[in-house]
């Protein structure tokens, strides 16, 4: 097990200690619309990829580089057990 970052450390600590009807205001005042849209759009591979989408298929729908796919599912294949509880829908 790979040894936590103390900064993502930090940043879970302060969600989960969140109000959950105070997140979305914490969210849009902490990123910058477009690291709101990345992380939507990182959200959306690891969903297309759970759902056996081709990695082509999911560049052209959320409009994004092949590179960015493929990343996702290099992430998808090494974290496989974990992303599996949170996209349930993967085969």
């Amino acid at each position: 097990m790979e040894p936590v970052d103390p900064l993502i450390s930090e940043l879970t600590g302060f969600l989960k200690n969140a109000r959950e009807d105070d997140l979305t205001l914490l969210l849009t005042s902490l990123l910058t619309p477009a690291e709101i849209e990345a992380l939507v759009q990182r959200l959306g591979i690891l969903d297309g990829l759970a759902r056996g989408t081709p990695q082509r298929e999911i560049s052209e729908r959320l409009r994004v580089g092949i590179a960015t796919v493929t990343r996702g599912s290099r992430v998808w294949q090494k974290e496989n057990d974990l992303l599996r509880r949170y996209f349930p829908r993967a085969k």
